[in-house]
């Protein structure tokens, strides 16, 4: 018979063994109103929020709190009842709500890191013990991002602003910034008005998620007023963290060019954005990773370079998404003009929209370069559909990646199909035949920065090719080329083998369906699943009528579907990938070092 599989039902709050030892944990830890806290139960595969972060989370994602279940007796006093929330011992009974690890905890924490703008804090359990894992904040979300890989929010810019304040009654601001993804750092100092009105303009230009605030600043209501009408999340901070001592000798470990980066900054002579640029350098802890060291750049931000709109304005034209806006595609003037093809894109659009231009000269550069693609309708469609570009990955977020050396295989995998393919890209931007003056833009500003990235990149993409299996890596499988040992020889030999297996067994299926051989049935791999089949439209009457095979899920290009021999396959296979993936690690640790 076909076996039918549906989707998971919601979960409804699964039941999670009382453990008692946890309670008295649990009532042990501080409690923080800006801190949500989850638990991860690995025999039952879920996320538990207990005490206080669970009743708030019952209430804000499902109204109601009838939902929470409870260790212990639940209290039924009035006095319980009325217990307050932020205490962590409200009563005998302990409540807890629980979300599954796949989809539904995705949901929870985009709510709680973005919407109600927490830090989160994730513990597991190692030999009955609970550790801190992962922590995360809006603006340095860290390992948290691995949960969230469809947050709209971690493919803009992730902006953490330290904000110190002068204590001589002029209202002296010293700011500093960092773009971790970009490698960059930012520095600002400058006395502003009673309404902080070059603040505000500051804050939406850049699109800050986090504040970092001195106690000086954390002082100052206006302050704390803007960063909440604003919606940033504030992160009081201790004085300690804005001593400037040590920035110069953390800037030379930071910096490309250390000495001379230090001297043509400036930032030495100002004592408050020196504070702030020593909060920013604590927050992310960038001295203490090796992988941080002589990537950096650092310079004077420009305030005046930008038309300054305040925050009232910047709502009332809706330049960019809010959270009521929020999900809705032509909601603001970036969700009508946001039709890039990649997240650089889009991330580049956000920031033209927050920081409009004044200088008449860089205004007509970017007009000038919209026109050429406008006037050629066959030069701005060769453009955009140039292979590879639609497929195109976000190149910051790997490249960070690599620095940090916890890529993957299949990281540097994309990372070599976009070398690939921009020899495409160079052959269509040396086609472009306008005007003189606009063949000269195109080539100052597109042009010649590709031809010097695939002139530059030439030995990293040979690199990849000698030690990647390209041929697997583009059926899915992301694994080191055999001829490095011959293990791995006699391992990928196995693998063709069952491969060649599996392609045999998919034409009797098409056989026995009475499909044609059209490419109605194709296969697939994933890691962790193995091979399946999936059925377009014109098979899937047929298939729901077909013996002994079982579908799993619809995907955008149809039905997945496996059957008995394909299962027995994959066991075989998925013991012999697993082995195959084991063996190179020394080999591709090597590689990102030289990457």
């Amino acid at each position: 018979m076909l076996q039918y599989g549906t989707d998971e039902e919601v979960n409804q709050n699964k039941d999670v063994k009382e453990d008692k030892p946890f309670i008295a944990f649990f009532r042990g830890l501080t409690v923080d109103p800006n801190i949500c806290r989850f638990f991860f139960r690995s025999a039952q595969d879920v996320y538990v929020a207990h005490g206080p972060d669970a009743r708030m989370l019952a209430l804000e994602l499902h109204h109601t709190d009838s939902i929470l279940r409870y260790w212990g007796k639940k209290a039924t006093e009035p006095a319980a009842k009325k217990a307050k929330v932020d205490s962590a011992a409200p009563g005998p009974a302990l409540e807890y709500l629980s979300f599954r690890a796949k989809g539904e905890f995705e949901t929870v924490l985009h709510y709680a890191l973005f919407r109600k703008q927490l830090k989160l804090e994730i513990w597991t359990s190692k030999a009955g013990k609970w550790t801190l894992d992962i922590e995360g904040t809006p603006g340095n979300p860290g390992r948290l991002a691995d949960f969230l890989p469809k947050a709209e929010e971690l493919s803009q810019a992730n902006i953490v602003m330290a904000v110190h304040l002068g204590t001589r009654g002029v209202k002296s601001i010293g700011v500093a910034f960092a773009d971790t993804g970009r490698r960059q750092l930012q520095y600002l100092q400058f006395v502003d008005n009673e309404q902080y009105s070059d603040f505000q303009s500051l804050l939406v230009q850049l699109g800050v998620r986090e504040c970092l605030l001195s106690p000086t600043a954390a002082a100052a209501p206006k302050i704390v007023s803007i960063l909440e009408r604003c919606l940033i999340s504030i992160n009081r901070r201790k004085a300690a963290e804005f001593k400037a001592a040590n920035v110069e000798g953390d800037l030379s470990k930071l910096l490309r060019d250390a000495g001379e980066a230090v001297k043509r900054s400036g930032i030495m002579e100002l004592e408050l954005a020196k504070a702030s640029l020593a909060a920013v350098i604590s927050f992310f802890e960038l001295t203490g990773d090796d992988s941080n060291r002589a990537q950096y750049v650092v310079d004077e931000y420009r305030l005046a370079h930008y038309m300054r709109l305040d925050a009232a304005a910047a709502d009332a034209l809706n330049l960019v998404p809010s959270n009521q806006s929020a999900g809705i595609a032509n909601g603001s003037i970036y969700g009508l003009l946001n039709h890039c093809r990649t997240a650089m894109g889009s991330r580049r659009l956000m920031q033209w929209l927050r920081q409009p231009l004044l200088d008449i000269k860089e205004i007509n550069v970017r007009l000038d370069l919209v026109e050429a693609f406008l006037e050629d309708n066959q030069f701005r469609k060769d453009v955009r559909d140039v292979n590879g570009i639609g497929r195109m990955p976000d190149i910051d977020k790997l490249l960070n990646r690599v620095l940090k050396r916890n890529a993957s295989i299949e990281d540097m995998y994309k990372l070599w199909c976009v070398v690939r393919d921009l020899g495409g890209l160079l052959d269509c931007l040396q086609r472009y035949a306008g005007s003189d003056a606009k063949q000269q833009l195109v080539s100052l500003c597109f042009t010649a920065p590709v031809e010097k990235w695939i002139e530059e990149l030439s030995i990293f993409s040979t690199m990849i090719q000698e030690a990647l299996d390209i041929e697997l890596c583009e059926q899915s499988e992301f694994v080191m080329r055999h001829t490095f040992d011959e293990t791995l020889t006699n391992l990928r030999a196995k693998k063709d083998e069952l491969r060649d297996q599996l392609l045999r067994h998919k034409e009797k299926v098409v056989d026995h369906l009475g499909a044609k051989r059209d490419g109605s049935i194709t296969h697939g791999f994933q890691a962790k699943q193995g091979f399946y089949l999936t059925g377009n439209a014109k098979s899937i009457g047929a298939l729901l009528k077909a013996k002994g095979s079982k579908y799993t899920q619809w995907k955008g290009s149809g039905l997945k579907f496996s059957d008995k021999v394909i299962d027995d396959l994959n066991v075989e296979y998925l013991e012999v990938h697993a082995e195959y993936g084991k063996f190179p690690a020394a080999t591709f640790g090597s590689l990102l070092h030289n990457a």
